[in-house]
């Protein structure tokens, strides 16, 4: 009975663990999509205006007006002030949005069963908590430092495969005749983007472990 009680536990852990790897990654994702400023630094860095013919202002607005579209549950196409686009690209940001929702539906059901868990679950509960997001920490590490890796090595191809196995068409390979989009959105945007969201999870993930342990040499 104990050892079935043990390998219970362990399921529940390794999948809490998962899952609580997968909130991690969402909610970094969202929080660096949501700091519009390093768009408007990639704007200088990269001269952006120079390259599409817009003010830095009229920039900004396109690509605040993206953020939204993709967090919006509507389903709406996008529509740019000032940049005009193909029905394949329409598909591919609408595929994005995709994503994003999923990101925010990680995050919801998180947060519902931790609700519910705490709410059941009276023993040990903080110490199971505790070992739940430690093992997902692990999980970050270990993804990302792998990741990291990749990136050093070779953005471009890390960045191809990345859309290869999240989108199931090609349409991510804009033409910047048909879609001048892509003028405003540098290869270098989405790098820096990559750091901040692994620079955000590690910093998260070394909170959690220091936390752990920290509670473990208490016992």
């Amino acid at each position: 009975m104990l050892k079935k009680m043990n390998i219970k536990q362990w399921m529940i852990e390794g999948i809490g663990a998962i899952w609580f790897f997968l909130t991690l990654v969402a909610t970094s994702v969202l929080i660096v999509l949501n700091c519009t400023s390093v768009y408007n630094y990639v704007i200088h860095k990269y001269g952006l205006t120079m390259i599409t013919g817009l003010s830095e202002h009229e920039l900004m607005v396109n690509y605040k007006t993206m953020i939204s579209y993709l967090q919006r549950p509507r389903k709406e196409p996008l529509k740019l002030p000032d940049f005009i686009m193909s029905e394949a690209g329409i598909i591919h940001f609408k595929d994005v949005k995709s994503i994003f929702m999923v990101l925010y539906t990680i995050i919801l059901l998180f947060i519902i069963a931790m609700i519910i868990y705490l709410v059941i679950k009276h023993r040990d509960k903080d110490k199971c908590i505790l070992s739940i997001f430690n093992k997902g920490a692990n999980l970050v590490f270990i993804v990302f430092t792998a990741l990291i890796a990749m990136i050093t090595f070779n953005f471009s191809n890390t960045f191809t495969m990345f859309h290869k196995l999240f989108f199931r068409n090609d349409y991510w390979m804009f033409d910047y005749r048909t879609d001048p989009v892509i003028l405003a959105l540098p290869e270098e945007l989405f790098m820096i983007l990559s750091v901040l969201i692994i620079g955000l999870l590690f910093i998260a993930c070394f909170i959690i472990k220091f936390t752990y342990y920290k509670s473990n040499r208490k016992k």
